[in-house]
């Protein structure tokens, strides 16, 4: 409350780049609390506990009020994590609306994140209102896919454009070849429901190359930088790419 109240929320950004050509797509927005004595505090810490107290709808309103003014300044898509809290809170499509008019956005720089445990809660208020986000022309990612929950039925049937592969799947490309199967089949289940697959977690330039191999078109992690200032996360794509084309 605290964090909220005295304005101590920053949010920084990461960006989702073209396995292909090394190209900046989108970002993925990340909120970090600066606490007065711990520093820079990752979501990790204190997601969970402020969906407890209900402390997280009122860092979801300071995170996409800053992601929509960000989408508006860089013209890039912004990824926006959401929790189902955020998104039965009565007036957030309205609160929506509004700032896509207030910051001028074509309603594709907004790409709403959310966990299979939104689907597998199997509560049709939150699917209700990722409808009407999709209706808007705004996207929806389902994040982790694969970490614990079953829903290949709601991917099928729900408002999902994008599914992101966690970073264990990832890692596991570092492996033999016996290691490569999951993340293999997640790309192709994705490919077969037409779905965004963005892999993340990216390290080394080995997974990129297995990944494209794969058939795997997106991907984000520390590979293409820690997350920062929008402007700098995508100049620093932008450099490695020129470093690329310089060495081919």
């Amino acid at each position: 409350e605290r964090a909220v109240s005295e304005d101590e929320l920053t949010v920084v950004y990461q960006p989702i780049v073209a396995l292909e050509d090394c190209r900046a797509v989108t970002l993925e927005a990340l909120v970090r609390w600066k606490h007065p004595e711990r520093g820079l505090v990752p979501p990790g810490e204190f997601i969970a506990f402020a969906e407890e107290t209900g402390a997280v709808v009122q860092i979801g309103e300071i995170v996409l009020e800053r992601v929509a003014e960000q989408a508006a300044a860089v013209g890039v898509p912004i990824h926006v994590n959401v929790c189902a809290p955020e998104l039965t809170e009565p007036g957030f499509l309205g609160r929506v609306d509004d700032l896509v008019a207030r910051h001028g956005l074509s309603p594709d720089l907004l790409v709403f994140e959310v966990t299979e445990r939104l689907f597998v809660a199997e509560d049709p208020a939150p699917v209700a209102v990722l409808e009407g986000l999709n209706e808007r022309g705004m996207r929806v990612a389902v994040d982790d896919f694969g970490t614990g929950y079953s829903s290949l039925a709601y991917l099928s049937r729900l408002p999902v454009d994008t599914m992101k592969i966690p970073k264990q799947f990832i890692d596991e490309l570092m492996g033999g070849r016996e290691h490569h199967s999951l993340a293999r089949a997640v790309i192709e289940l994705g490919a077969a429901l037409d779905l965004t697959v963005v892999a993340e977690g990216i390290e080394h330039p080995d997974q990129i190359a297995a990944l494209r191999a794969f058939g795997c078109e997106l991907g984000q992690g520390y590979y293409y930088g820690l997350p920062t200032d929008a402007h700098v996360a995508l100049r620093r794509v932008e450099l490695l790419r020129e470093g690329a084309r310089t060495l081919s």
